[in-house]
């Protein structure tokens, strides 16, 4: 799909966080993941972290999301025990202040906030030392397979930065001896080629065994679900793939 004010942009690529597809060349940054990225939610009025987006960061603070504006407080929290964790230590992202909302309707405000009156986002992540916020994933997407924790977002990225991967999608799948298994749904660059065997090679080099997926199919883009804001929708994914799965189609799977 072409925009007549940017007929060599394709704008179905645009997604959340993307925008810098459709600027002039001499504003687009040469590595997007460089740029530092904002974090927000209706909850919050918009943005709750947000930083400089025309200067590309050093590789320290690759994929970050910014730091909190003036007004808006945050704190990490264990999502088990509720213990308020330390920076650097990952756990739910709670956030309070100016643009935080009143409450939610028909809910009791003790039941919208804790005691201090911060806000539990459901997001995942951490905080460096510098107050500078590393997203990594919904807690309902934090994949649990033979009792440890996989985050989507780290083996997606891993597998983007290979050259003949446009997008990785990755999610758990159930699985009767290991609650879920780690499956990627990967979306190949028009003309090249890549196999489950080899990205499972690549992944083993960079990540821990269980990381690494167990299962491997390969789509075009438009025959994925995505929402109408142009999210990949991960809950019809995984219903997706689980059922290639059950079906006996176990993509490239690992024996």
């Amino acid at each position: 799909m072409d925009h007549p004010s940017f007929p060599d942009r394709d704008l179905s690529a645009i997604r959340s966080g993307n925008l810098w597809s459709i600027l002039p060349d001499h504003l687009r940054p040469s590595d997007p993941e460089l740029r530092s990225n904002s974090l927000g939610m209706t909850e919050t009025c918009g943005p709750h972290t947000i930083d400089r987006m025309d200067v590309d960061l050093p590789e320290a603070l690759r994929g970050s999301f910014g730091r909190a504006p003036e007004g808006v407080e945050h704190k990490v929290v264990d999502p088990e025990s509720g213990e308020t964790l330390p920076r650097g230590r990952s756990g739910e992202i709670c956030v309070r202040g100016y643009n935080v909302m009143q409450g939610l309707y028909k809910v009791e405000r003790e039941q919208a906030f804790d005691r201090d009156g911060y806000y539990h986002t459901g997001d995942g992540g951490h905080f460096d030392e510098n107050g500078v916020l590393f997203f990594e994933a919904r807690l309902g997407d934090v994949i649990k397979t033979a009792g440890a924790n996989v985050t989507p977002r780290e083996v997606e990225l891993l597998m983007e930065a290979f050259p003949e991967v446009q997008a990785s999608f990755v999610v758990g799948v159930p699985d009767p001896d290991r609650g879920q298994n780690v499956a990627a749904a990967v979306v190949l660059d028009s003309d090249r080629e890549l196999s489950g065997a080899e990205c499972r090679r690549r992944l083993r080099e960079q990540l821990s065994a269980y990381k690494v997926p167990r299962h491997y199919f390969f789509y075009d883009k438009q025959d994925l679900p995505f929402t109408d804001s142009g999210k990949i929708d991960k809950h019809r994914l995984t219903a997706l793939l689980a059922q290639r799965i059950e079906s006996g189609d176990r993509g490239e799977a690992r024996t």
